[in-house]
């Protein structure tokens, strides 16, 4: 899963698939909140969507900005991994692997050239994306419906739409285009784009 802090936190959730012989990236929904909701009940939202799975390891991808003040056990991300691994002080049997440890930050310029590289599907190195129309409706509004910015020759995502009431965010803001960015955007992934990968490195893309 990807998700995304803020005053909607989002979390675009996917499974991996192969499509065809080829490896696909398959996201079978997309949870959010919206506040005065929080971290807690985003975590209580895909305990109960998933509570019937058998195998209950979650990967879990984010902003840098989700480790701040983790050094005081007061971040984001550890918030939500413990919403989700436990629920009244008991355990969940979920497992949630924090992948972004360390992650520096992406721009927005290097996001642009990756989605436009990752759904041309030409790149045989890179897997497919399949999103779930319904599961995943906010996402795909958001994605389809995001705009870009040029300042200094650089293309932007274009993020004013952030800043509308709590109630349009779901269906008319980028937020949950950004959980589906850090979802997508690994260190493995960014480096095939970027066609700057090391030979002893595995190129089976299902591996995220």
């Amino acid at each position: 899963a990807g998700v995304d802090f803020g005053n909607m936190c989002s979390m675009s959730i996917a499974q991996d698939d192969a499509v065809e012989g080829r490896a696909c990236i398959r996201v079978v929904s997309f949870l959010h909140t919206l506040a005065p909701e929080y971290i807690e009940d985003l975590g209580a939202k895909f305990r109960r969507y998933f509570a019937p799975m058998q195998s209950k390891v979650l990967r879990l991808y984010y902003d840098r900005a989700g480790n701040a003040y983790k050094s005081v056990g007061a971040d984001q991300v550890s918030k939500l991994k413990r919403a989700i691994e436990y629920e009244d002080n008991k355990r969940t049997g979920w497992v949630v692997q924090l992948m972004s440890l360390g992650q520096g930050n992406i721009g927005q310029a290097e996001e642009y050239a990756f989605m436009q590289e990752i759904f041309s599907e030409t790149n045989r190195r890179l897997p497919i994306i399949r999103i779930d129309v319904s599961a995943a409706k906010y996402l795909k509004l958001s994605l389809e419906n995001a705009r870009t910015l040029v300042r200094n020759g650089i293309v932007l995502k274009d993020k004013r739409s952030e800043k509308l009431p709590i109630y349009a965010l779901p269906t008319k803001s980028t937020n949950p285009s950004d959980s589906f960015k850090y979802l997508l955007m690994t260190k493995k992934l960014r480096a095939l784009v970027k066609n700057n990968i090391s030979p002893s490195v595995s190129l089976d893309p299902i591996t995220l």
